[in-house]
Parts: structure tokens; sequence; C-alpha cells
């Protein structure tokens, strides 16, 4: 079995709690030490952030739940957020974005139902910590914005967003 350190920027809801700067473990099952397979992890990342734009382009917000932790929905997205799955979008899409004209802008008000074209642009795995995915985000004003969101191998082997608690 491969131990795989994940440190905890946003904890995620299924880790073995951690706060930020700390680390958790995620084992993998099916390997041992010195195998895990970076171009494997590289195509599953890849599939499912696809996939995971892919319904937020449709605005399938239900199919887009799927790429985080089912502990995670239940604990923010029923609990805190009362089933406000808009909203729950909005948090996540929360962040620092590069914009076209090269500055970075805070944007915390992005709605999915503004969102036309969202765009896989690269997908970095390696020897970090976690597997980062940047992403292009084409809103119905015509502006675009790029962020990079953290995903990770849950122990299903499922590809699942590393998302913020509170």
């Amino acid at each position: 079995m491969c131990v795989l350190a994940v440190a905890c920027t946003n904890k995620p809801a299924n880790s073995n709690t951690c706060e930020a700067g700390e680390s958790s473990v995620l084992e993998v099952e099916g390997t041992t030490e010195g195998d895990y397979n970076y171009q494997e992890a590289e195509k599953l990342i890849t599939k499912s952030a696809e996939e995971f734009l892919s319904a937020i382009e449709k605005h399938d917000l239900g199919k887009a739940l799927t790429f985080f932790s089912p502990e995670y929905v239940a604990e923010q997205h029923d609990n805190f957020l009362k089933g406000n799955t808009e909203q729950f979008f909005t948090e996540f899409f929360a962040s620092e974005y590069s914009k076209e004209d090269g500055t970075t802008e805070w944007k915390n008000d992005i709605q999915t139902s503004d969102i036309v074209v969202a765009r896989l642009v690269s997908v970095s795995v390696g020897d970090e910590p976690e597997d980062h995915i940047t992403v292009e985000l084409e809103l119905k004003d015509g502006k675009k914005y790029t962020t990079s969101f953290t995903m990770f191998i849950d122990e299903d082997g499922k590809a699942k967003f590393v998302a913020a608690v509170g």
C-alpha cells in the first residue's frame, strides 16, 4: 500500500481532520511504496475535471456535486448551507482569478448560471502533496477568468475536489 501525504490548505471533510499547514495521510490501495503511477493519476484527474467542468457548463449541479466527497456534501451543502446548491458552488468558485489582461482579481460572486464555458487548461500531478487543475471560466458578459483548484484521489480511487469547511 502506498501512503501519500496530503497537505491541508483547505480541510476536506473526509480527511483525518487537519488544520491549515498540517498534513493528513491518504492510503492508496493496491499500490506499494514507490509504484504510484503518476500517469494514471493524471488521466483520472483529467477525466474527472473534464466531467466536472462539463456538468458546470450544462448547469447540471447534481452531477457536479458528485465530484466532492459525500461527507463534505452532507456537511457543507446539506447542513451548513441548508441545501442551497447555487451558494455551494458560488463559495467553491470564490478564488483569486487571473484576468485576460494579466492582472488578478478576487471573485466571490461567480454564479454557475453565468458560466457559459468551463475549460480545463492544465493538470499538475507530481511529487507535490496535492494535484492541481487550472481552469478557465467564461461568463455571459464575455469576461474570462483563470484559477486553480486542488483535487485528490480518494480511498475508492475517485478524483475529488479539496474544498474549505465553514
